[in-house]
């Protein structure tokens, strides 16, 4: 069998050619088009990021973020985004945790409506934070900080389908947090 050096060719059975096609591309360009016929693009972005911290690509990582925040900024409540979460804290290793953190900023500017129970328009949503507590549990800490500092936030839905339990943080005279159930 020849070896690659003798090929002149690498051969990377283990990824999406699309992923590796633009990963290519952004080496060249320093920029990727984040569409494709049969990609979501909240998804391409953050398998773009996966593959950018696959072969150490720090720029590309960082771009994946950005494009992976600007289109979570409109597709907050759509299904791909709760995948891309999903993804993000399942599938990666995130090993500064830059993605993670894009994407629980934004679920945490819309805790209220994503937690919602009512709301069936994020029942995918609350499904993937009930199968991934290392997610639920960065955004319960994120919501407890933000209430000592001062924030408001109404309250936390257990994301577990079964628990129904609501936590909410009060600050009472600066002495501390007590967690009402």
């Amino acid at each position: 069998m020849p070896t690659e050096a003798e090929t002149g060719c690498i051969e990377l059975h283990d990824d999406d050619p699309i992923l590796i096609d633009k990963m290519l591309y952004f080496l060249y360009h320093l920029d990727y088009d984040d569409t494709h016929e049969g990609m979501v693009t909240m998804l391409l972005n953050v398998r773009m990021f996966a593959i950018a911290e696959k072969y150490l690509i720090k720029d590309l990582e960082e771009l994946a973020i950005t494009k992976v925040a600007a289109t979570a900024e409109t597709q907050w409540e759509t299904p791909a985004f709760a995948t891309a979460l999903s993804e993000a804290y399942t599938q990666m290793t995130d090993v500064r945790g830059q993605l993670r953190k894009a994407l629980v900023d934004i679920v945490l500017d819309h805790a209220t409506d994503l937690f919602d129970m009512d709301a069936e328009k994020h029942r995918h949503f609350r499904e993937v934070a009930a199968k991934t507590p290392a997610f639920a549990a960065t955004v319960a800490q994120l919501v407890v900080r933000k209430q000592v500092d001062g924030e408001k936030v109404p309250s936390f839905h257990c994301p577990n389908i079964s628990c129904h339990s609501v936590f909410k943080a009060v600050v009472s005279d600066g002495q501390g947090i007590e967690m009402e159930m």
